[in-house]
């Protein structure tokens, strides 16, 4: 049994891409309530559902764990936040080759 870690992850952007932020919103919270097709044992929200669906191997990649909860997201403020629960360490790499590299214009903190 693992070490478990906890993570809290911020995402924002200005207001030309405010539209793109609240996909990605829908996105995540459509991950926590749809179950994955790959057998895990993290659902819901596996963080492997993430990677996946943007074309990561999941062998090569930390998604060893799941959103824990995800906040409501202010459209006056642009912002969402996240916590997650993972194996030993944070997922940052997850975070970073999928949201960051596609969106280059949010910034996750």
């Amino acid at each position: 049994m693992p070490n478990w870690c906890s993570n809290h992850y911020a995402f924002y952007t200005d207001d030309e891409n405010k539209d793109e932020l609240l996909r990605l919103y829908n996105k995540l919270s459509d991950i926590m309530e749809i179950p994955s097709e790959i057998k895990n044992d993290f659902e819901p929200g596996w963080l492997g559902k993430i990677a996946t669906e943007h074309g990561l191997d999941i062998e090569k990649i930390s998604c060893r764990g799941w959103i824990e909860y995800l906040e409501d997201y202010e459209p006056e403020s642009n912002f969402f936040t996240l916590q997650s629960e993972t194996a030993w360490a944070p997922t940052d790499e997850l975070w970073q080759s999928t949201y960051i590299a596609i969106h280059d214009y949010m910034i996750v903190s």
